[in-house]
């Protein structure tokens, strides 16, 4: 499938896919964003789906750091909302409304759900939903350890010291350890010996060279060095889906559940747990995300989105 970029004021060159080509604006969109060190092609088993497709135009963006998407070389998931709401908001570099899209709602796995928050944040007049799977609204620490996340200081050592250097490296290439850690905390047990081979073969290509290893620290960085939002929830006042697999080898379930009571604010919130999910919960159990995600966004638009009383937590 076509893949486009645009230039925007910020100097960002998103790159990205939309299902269809020219949006139908009688329906609603989603917006896509992937996890940490993947990209677009993690939401195929969505903008693959006709079922899918034929209710929601599908907007899968490669983050700043990810994928073929161009920027600066220092950002945070701050920089990377900006980034996707002037995508869909702002004017692009040639002058004009690259996609006049209205009805937004955005999906985010692990990191790409720090994002959507983030984005519901920043403009809560434009976004009328958001969905975090796999993922968790709060820094890296010990209590969240407690409640049984990974525990991020033994992973991002080897992963520091993979990718740091003071030196060149024209020659660098990721190391297998890394992509093997990736994904299996990505894809668990449920892993093909295909999809091993395409993230692997892929990650290695998107962070090549001397260039490729600052990109991929930055992404460490970023990833094991970012806010909390704790304090933030109350500001989401859209409805949210928490969606989460019961298998979720990176951010448990209790967090899911701690984060959802906060979001004290929110229009509504759902919180929804699919038996034997993985932390890629859309890839591992496609099917049951797709219809989950479309009968909820389809229930938001006959609700009128953003009225209405907040509902109670379902945990």
């Amino acid at each position: 499938m076509e893949t486009r970029a645009t230039p925007l004021p910020s100097g960002a060159r998103p790159v990205y896919r939309l299902v269809p080509a020219v949006p139908d604006l009688a329906h609603p969109t989603l917006v896509l964003l992937h996890s940490f060190t993947t990209h677009l092609e993690l939401h195929g088993p969505q903008y693959s789906d006709q079922e899918l497709t034929s209710k929601l135009n599908l907007l899968a963006v490669d983050e700043l750091g990810h994928g073929r998407t161009q920027g600066p070389l220092g950002w945070s998931y701050w920089e990377t909302a900006k980034m996707v709401l002037d995508l869909l908001y702002g004017l692009c570099a040639a002058g004009k409304d690259e996609l006049g899209i209205n009805t937004v709602y955005a999906l985010g796995t692990s990191q790409g759900g720090f994002i959507v928050a983030r984005m519901a944040i920043l403009r809560p007049d434009k976004i009328k939903g958001i969905i975090p799977i796999g993922s968790s609204m709060y820094g890296e620490s010990p209590w969240t350890r407690e409640l049984g996340c990974w525990n991020v200081d033994e992973v991002f050592k080897s992963w520091y010291e993979s990718f740091a250097s003071d030196k060149p490296t024209p020659e660098f290439v990721v190391p297998q350890s890394f992509c093997d850690d990736l994904i299996h905390v990505g894809f668990g047990d449920a892993v093909t010996p295909e999809q091993h081979a395409y993230w692997s073969e892929s990650i290695k290509k998107t962070y090549p060279g001397d260039e490729g290893r600052k990109k991929i620290l930055m992404c460490t960085v970023c990833l094991g060095e970012r806010d909390s939002l704790e304090h933030r929830l109350p500001e989401i006042i859209c409805p949210v889906l928490v969606a989460h697999g019961t298998k979720d080898l990176v951010y448990s379930p209790a967090i899911a559940k701690r984060y959802a009571k906060q979001l004290v604010n929110a229009r509504s919130v759902k919180v929804e747990f699919i038996e034997g999910g993985q932390h890629f919960l859309s890839v591992s159990h496609p099917k049951e995300t797709n219809e989950l995600v479309a009968r909820w966004v389809l229930e938001q638009e006959q609700e009128g989105g953003n009225e209405g009383l907040r509902s109670a937590v379902h945990a």
